[in-house]
């Protein structure tokens, strides 16, 4: 693998697949992360919805083509959940439901449907460990897992038009890497999060390009005995490789963005729930063709 390209959306040269193409779109198939998770040694069950949206911009490809513009807004639902499966080692699966509208030249494409189920295996190499000299708690785990293809990918506009980004899955077997690590001093604390994922082609000899995700937040907790309070900001690094049709990389696919992140989560002894929002710094996706716009996550557990 040469390089990484870290990711934050898909973007895609929509080239031509026994039908038409257009050039350019962001998409809905994004990477894992777990975000600050509550009582390490504890299953939970949880939803998660999110919500991101585009402005492409669709250069012509002919001198008798005009610029059009079109939008994208795409939602996530998920059902995710984590079984512990020994003092070290603990399963995750997510179970997305995903919605995607494109509005182009007056006309509404929509979907919505399973997206891609993904299951990941996390072994703690490092277990909530005191430290002897300083009051601190560490906890790091590094794992794996795959994802499937479950979601819808080769849905086609009325016009014929194959969009790869607008899809509510990859159509391929993917394979997915997580790096968590967690550290406290009394009651302030940093979470890092690193998670890759490498793409393999599907069905329609379409491959979306391998992305990489670094993440890192400080948070504080804040005690009222029954319900903890636990606020937090940081700033995410994304990027993404470019796509692939056939063997050949697409010109207007790939980027980078910064990102800030400003959130709280709220703790009972069985419940969580949490408020994310992820306004944008500094972002290059498809060499300027689309913008995306500031980002929401909101989410609740069960802890059992």
């Amino acid at each position: 693998m040469k390089h990484f390209k870290y990711l934050f959306t898909f973007l895609l040269l929509n080239i031509s697949l026994g039908a038409h193409g257009c050039d350019v779109c962001g998409c809905s198939i994004s990477g894992l992360q777990f975000g600050i998770l509550p009582q390490f040694q504890k299953n939970f069950l949880g939803v998660r919805y999110g919500t991101k949206s585009f402005q492409t911009l669709h250069p012509p490809v002919f001198s008798t083509d005009k610029l059009t513009t079109s939008n994208e807004h795409f939602q996530n639902l998920d059902l995710w959940g984590r079984i512990v499966l020994s003092e070290r080692i603990q399963m995750f699966g997510f179970i997305p439901y995903n919605t995607v509208v494109k509005k182009e030249n007056g006309e509404l494409f929509k979907q919505n449907g399973l997206g891609d189920i993904s299951m990941i295996a996390m072994y703690a190499i490092i277990n909530q460990r005191k430290s002897s000299l300083l009051p601190i708690i560490q906890n790091l785990q590094v794992g794996g897992g795959i994802k499937l293809p479950t979601g819808s990918h080769d849905v086609f506009t009325s016009d014929g038009t194959y969009v790869p980004g607008a899809q509510l899955g990859s159509g391929s077997f993917d394979i997915l890497a997580n790096l968590n690590y967690i550290i406290k001093y009394q009651d302030f604390g940093l979470s890092i999060e690193s998670s890759y994922r490498y793409n393999l082609t599907n069905n329609l000899n379409f491959r979306f390009g391998n992305r990489f995700t670094n993440a890192a937040k400080l948070f504080y907790k804040i005690d009222f005995s029954k319900v903890v309070l636990m606020p937090n900001m940081g700033f995410s690094i994304e990027k993404s490789f470019q796509d692939n049709h056939e063997g050949l990389n697409l010109d207007l696919s790939g980027g980078k963005g910064f990102y800030g992140q400003v959130g709280i989560d709220i703790f009972t002894s069985n419940m969580t729930f949490g408020i994310q929002f992820q306004p944008i710094i500094y972002e290059n996706i498809a060499h300027g063709n689309i913008t995306s716009n500031n980002r929401f996550t909101v989410q609740s557990m069960y802890i059992f």
